[in-house]
Order: C-alpha cells, then sequence, then structure tokens
C-alpha cells in the first residue's frame, strides 16, 4: 500500500467475499462502496478510508490510482455525476439528427 498522501485516491478492490463475515466487517465493506465480490471503487486517501482498508484488509486490495485517472475521478467526483458535454448550439444538426436520405 502507498504512504498517506503519496497519491491523492486509492483503487480498491473486494477480494474475499462479505458472506459469514461479522457484520461490522461488512457494514464497512459498504461504506466503502464496494456493493459486490470483484469490484473496485476509487476512494481519496485519508486517514478514515485507511483506518476502514485496515479493518478489512484480509477481504481488499488496495492501489494508489495513477495521475492520469486521478483527474479524470477529481472531474467527476466534485458533482457526484460523470462530465457530459455541452449541448450544441441551437440551429445546428447532429448526425444522428440528419434525415435518412433514401435513394429510390
Amino acid at each position: 500500500m502507498a504512504e498517506p498522501g503519496e497519491t491523492g485516491f486509492l483503487r480498491i478492490t473486494q477480494v474475499r467475499s462479505g458472506i459469514g463475515r461479522q457484520g461490522r466487517h461488512r457494514r464497512t465493506l459498504r461504506a466503502l462502496g464496494l456493493r459486490r465480490h470483484q469490484q473496485s471503487v476509487v476512494q481519496r486517501d485519508t486517514p478514515a478510508i485507511r483506518g476502514m482498508i485496515r479493518q478489512i484488509s484480509y477481504m481488499v486490495s488496495v492501489a494508489p490510482v495513477e495521475a492520469e485517472a486521478e483527474s479524470r475521478v477529481e472531474e467527476t467526483s466534485a458533482t457526484g455525476m460523470p462530465t457530459v458535454e455541452p449541448p450544441a448550439e441551437p440551429g445546428t444538426k447532429h448526425e444522428s439528427e440528419a434525415p435518412n436520405s433514401v435513394e429510390s
């Protein structure tokens, strides 16, 4: 695991099932955003997240997120929604809106 503060984000992957585990550990998985086996999430590298990871370290694997991916995460995590291109100006048509030309 990377040293705290070395990167801004961590990729956390659930590698062991939560079935049959202590309720507290299953709730920690949910708090990290892990709902299914083999699912990965990206979380900020904070002491609270590190503590959760330490509690369930036997069920997860952790890797730092590269700089390129980190910038994409920041763009989407500010609003919680992925960024979308703004709509085209009125009066312009997209390729999907162009009428189909049928030749006889």
